[in-house]
């Protein structure tokens, strides 16, 4: 399955772990979708169930698998995005599924603002047999600042919600020593330069009944919260970092009070609460 594929529009990279109970309906998600240009890129993960074998046995020239050994799913991301044949990518977990039609609705995006390098629709949120909507505020069209449309809700990416430009991608990797939030630095940096386009359509529905990568780590080092800096950000970049600051002081109060006593993180609010009062006092 390993044989060259032609250039495509959008290549969907699905990294793949232990997922022998999610991975064929994941994938029927996507063979359903009513459009044509497209790839799955599906990178076994090392997996030790039969997640390989549930792949193989779905019959499509559009699949193709890479096998690595296990390293966590940001190297098996850029597996993917390395090898992906599409001018645009999409990262989707093999337990999550796209909704109909999202493909062909970005594709439509895509061809209708070609001055963009990154769109992302809203999801849906699956517990056991009952769908509900995301609570983001997503809106129609492009963020006027994606650091502060990040922290007011406007824009969350997750994977299988966007495609990104490969070629940003391929620019800010994904982080490979990370297993939490190991999208957050590759993502930060592309906010930084990306003309991001939002739309109000859901694209994927996020399975939580599987979301155990987003449990806490036993090393703070495998966290994208145990390296967090604000030299160089903008304002509304450091407010996003101290969202994450202040997560961390829960989840790892004695390894946060050691890397980051003397950083300032603590005056981001008071930063914030300054830009505020002189913009309403115009």
């Amino acid at each position: 399955m390993n044989k060259p594929a032609k250039e495509v529009q959008i290549s969907i990279v699905i990294p793949l772990y232990n997922k022998e109970n999610t991975i064929r309906e994941t994938l029927r998600s996507v063979l359903s979708q009513d459009y044509e240009d497209y790839e799955i890129l599906v990178v076994n993960d090392g997996s030790t169930d039969y997640s390989l074998e549930c792949v193989k046995e779905v019959d499509s020239d559009r699949i193709r698998i890479f096998s690595k050994p296990n390293g966590g799913p940001a190297s098996a991301r850029n597996v993917g995005v390395r090898n992906a044949n599409g001018r645009w990518v999409m990262i989707l977990d093999a337990d999550d599924l796209l909704v109909p039609g999202i493909l062909q609705h970005f594709a439509n995006l895509i061809q209708a603002h070609p001055d963009c390098h990154f769109f992302c629709g809203s999801f849906q949120l699956q517990q056991g047999d009952k769908i509900f909507p995301c609570s983001q505020k997503y809106s129609e069209g492009v963020l006027k600042n994606n650091f502060r449309a990040w922290c007011t809700g406007r824009f969350l990416p997750v994977a299988g919600s966007c495609v990104i430009l490969r070629q940003l991608l391929l620019q800010h990797p994904f982080q490979e020593n990370l297993r939490r939030y190991e999208d957050a630095e590759s993502l930060f940096g592309i906010m930084r330069k990306a003309r991001i386009w939002t739309t109000v359509s859901p694209a994927m529905i996020y399975n939580q009944d599987y979301c155990n990568a987003s449990h806490v780590r036993p090393n703070i080092d495998e966290d994208f919260i145990g390296h967090l800096s604000l030299e160089g950000k903008s304002l509304w970049e450091q407010f996003a970092l101290w969202q994450l600051y202040r997560q961390g002081l829960g989840l790892y109060p004695n390894d946060m009070e050691r890397l980051y006593k003397s950083k300032g993180f603590e005056s981001i609010k008071f930063k914030l609460l300054n830009y505020w009062v002189k913009i309403t006092s115009r």
